[in-house]
């Protein structure tokens, strides 16, 4: 039962279309690294003390295949009402994010409090996640575009 993102979106006929993606892409895939070595992909308990090593080779090609992804969507997406959501700002601040995606299905605002219900599994800094960082830390910061995912 496998459905392009192409067909649901002409079976829908001008959906309202809200795009949920990361922009930090090699915070992506650490949290997937992570997430694999621990094979907890959904928790309410962070693990600060987890940590993987990070191959550039590896990570070179994570990036490609995602960017080439969310480019084959993007040809679909961009034909309907679309709106694009960082998860880090949903992360960094939820209430205004979340009014905002209710202002985008022209539903009201609200005051309410949200609560998480999911923790990031190590929340610390990008350097105290990756165990290999300071051998990969100056390609890691000669290339940040690289690293990036622009959608808007």
């Amino acid at each position: 039962m496998g459905f392009t993102l192409a067909e649901i979106i002409n079976e829908l006929s001008d959906p309202y279309v809200l795009v949920l993606y990361r922009e930090n892409l090699l915070e992506q895939y650490v949290s997937w690294k992570i997430a694999d070595k621990n094979k907890v992909w959904w928790s309410t308990h962070s693990n600060p003390d987890t940590t993987v090593p990070v191959t550039l080779s590896a990570l070179d090609k994570f990036i490609q295949e995602e960017k080439q992804q969310w480019a084959e969507a993007m040809k679909h997406i961009i034909k309907s009402k679309t709106m694009f959501v960082k998860y880090e700002n949903l992360r960094d601040d939820k209430y205004t994010e979340l009014n905002r995606i209710l202002k985008f299905f022209k539903l009201g605002r609200t005051d309410r409090v949200f609560l998480d219900m999911i923790t990031q599994q190590n929340p610390q800094k990008i350097e105290n996640k990756v165990s290999n960082y300071e051998e990969i830390k100056r390609h890691i910061l000669q290339n940040t575009d690289k690293y990036t995912l622009n959608l808007q």
